[in-house]
């Protein structure tokens, strides 16, 4: 955990000196946490198996927004979660120097290209329809698109998968010694590419 903190504390620090070098650019931070407690008795509706459970866990998040005065916008957040990870599960109790899951939740930019268009760009957050098909989720976009009147139109491409440059390695021992690959197939990606239109 103090590793982590002091991660947290060398970014604030970063940020302070970057709002007194550039004071056109506001900097804002923002933040949750939480700890729930969870039991679940007999949810299965089944006698027959003891689906019983009682656990705790945890999430904090850190939220650090870039705005310049251009109107160029950076998102950014830092999520330490412990979505899986019970409490002392199977008497594991977590050590100073456990792995614990620290991630980028999100990170994208957003530049203005004209009256009320943009372009993002970056790990960004999904939702369509208020979870009618994606809602709270990730994905690596490039997205342009605007707002005329009431409707927001906008075109991406997703990146869905990414092969390695050298191309795909094949065989069951993949270290750099005996590593084999099959022709150049660093362009064999899968993208996804989309339109949409919100009123």
């Amino acid at each position: 955990m103090k590793r982590y903190l002091a991660l947290i504390l060398g970014v604030m620090l970063v940020l302070a000196m970057a709002t007194t070098a550039f004071a056109e650019t506001k900097f804002t931070m923002s933040g949750d946490a939480r700890v729930r407690g969870i039991w679940h008795s007999d949810f299965d509706f089944n006698e027959d198996v003891d689906a019983d459970k009682r656990w705790w866990d945890y999430r904090v998040r850190l939220a650090i927004d870039a705005v310049a005065d251009g109107g160029t916008k950076v998102s950014t957040r830092l999520a330490y979660t412990g979505w899986n990870d019970t409490w002392a599960d199977g008497g594991n109790i977590p050590q100073k120097g456990s792995n614990e899951p620290l991630s980028m939740d999100y990170a994208f930019i957003t530049v203005p290209l004209g009256k009320n268009f943009d372009a993002t760009l970056g790990k960004v957050i999904v939702g369509w329809g208020k979870g009618f098909m994606a809602w709270d989720e990730r994905a690596y976009r490039l997205i342009l698109g605007g707002k005329f009147g009431d409707t927001v139109v906008k075109a991406f491409t997703q990146k869905n998968y990414e092969t390695s440059p050298g191309g795909v390695a094949t065989g069951a021992n993949t270290s750099a010694s005996s590593t084999t690959v099959t022709g150049d197939k660093n362009l064999d990606d899968n993208d996804a590419y989309s339109i949409l239109a919100i009123h």
